[in-house]
């Protein structure tokens, strides 16, 4: 997950996504997790993966800064 935020903060969103599904394959789930993972799939190219990432991140974590993306990519704000 630290590879991950590094690549992230360089704005490397193929690594990171490279990072993340790593970490996902050792179990590691959590708001941030769902957040990198749906930021860097937008800066990829997929939309639809991207907002299904950040609204899991927020309903299943509480993720508030998932809720922050989501609207400003969208222009639509999240509820619980």
């Amino acid at each position: 997950m630290n590879l991950a935020r590094e690549s992230f903060i360089i704005n490397d969103y193929d690594k990171t996504f490279y990072y993340l599904k790593n970490a996902e394959k050792e179990g590691i789930h959590n708001g941030l997790f769902w957040y990198y993972l749906g930021i860097s799939v937008h800066y990829r190219g997929n939309e639809s993966a991207a907002k299904r990432y950040l609204k899991k991140g927020f309903e299943k974590f509480g993720c508030f800064e998932c809720s922050d993306a989501y609207e400003k990519l969208y222009g639509k704000k999240l509820k619980f």
